[in-house]
């Protein structure tokens, strides 16, 4: 029987739930759930690949909204570990894999709904470019990609490394790639969970309705929620 271990220093704080009772544990990791704004209709009878997965906790939402089949995937050992773990414990229908984005199948991982959720800023950071990785993680999605993402380079923790330039990873950059490869790309709101760290924008964004064919992107359809904007944190 595997033991259920605890949640590793590295994992986000964004991200952190009891093990045992795998509710939230911090007003950041609550907030964050509740502004991804997901449903029940969403997810039920979906399949989800869930790259960069971190401590596993959009897994186990996307279970709770009733997705059939769920993918996790990381390259971190100990959040790997932490969560096969969890799964284990509470018997959950969860693969789990310690794969990179780069060993994702887009034949075999391809799936209903993917989240890739704070991960394009690091395959840029790492040497990938936004064109191509968004051209794979389009690959990899059957009906809705979830990508949540920094706005700019701006953002604290690419600024301070200096490696991504403006011109490499900016989000009209992203949005027009995205609406190469979707009908619908939708700016679906600003997330507060970070709280008010100086040059921190985080956006959420959902594209639908794969294209057929590339050449049709003229007529794109960009979609800014009534909910795009600067929420107010929510109290847990």
């Amino acid at each position: 029987m595997t033991t259920l271990k605890t949640l590793p220093e590295n994992s986000c704080a964004y991200e952190e739930y009891d093990p045992k009772t795998l509710k939230p544990v911090n007003n950041s990791t609550f907030t964050r759930l509740m502004e991804l704004g997901w449903s029940k209709e969403e997810f039920n009878g979906k399949s989800v690949l869930d790259i960069g997965g971190n401590s596993g906790i959009l897994s186990l939402y996307a279970h709770n909204l009733g997705a059939k089949e769920i993918q996790y995937v990381d390259v971190q050992v100990p959040l790997v570990e932490f969560f096969q773990s969890v799964v284990s414990e509470h018997d959950l229908p969860i693969d789990i894999a310690r794969r990179g984005f780069l060993e994702l199948d887009t034949k075999t991982d391809k799936k209903d709904i993917v989240l890739c959720m704070e991960v394009l800023h690091w395959l840029v950071d790492q040497g990938g470019n936004v064109a191509d990785s968004l051209q794979k993680l389009t690959d990899l999605t059957n009906d809705t990609l979830y990508l949540e993402t920094p706005w700019d380079v701006k953002e604290p923790s690419i600024a301070a490394k200096g490696i991504v330039m403006e011109e490499d990873y900016n989000i009209e950059l992203i949005i027009r790639e995205l609406q190469s490869h979707f009908e619908t790309v939708e700016m679906v709101r600003f997330m507060s969970y970070f709280g008010a760290m100086a040059d921190s924008k985080r956006i959420l964004i959902r594209a639908t309705g794969k294209r057929t064919n590339n050449s049709n992107a003229g007529a794109d359809k960009t979609v800014m929620s009534e909910e795009y904007s600067l929420a107010p944190a929510v109290a847990a």
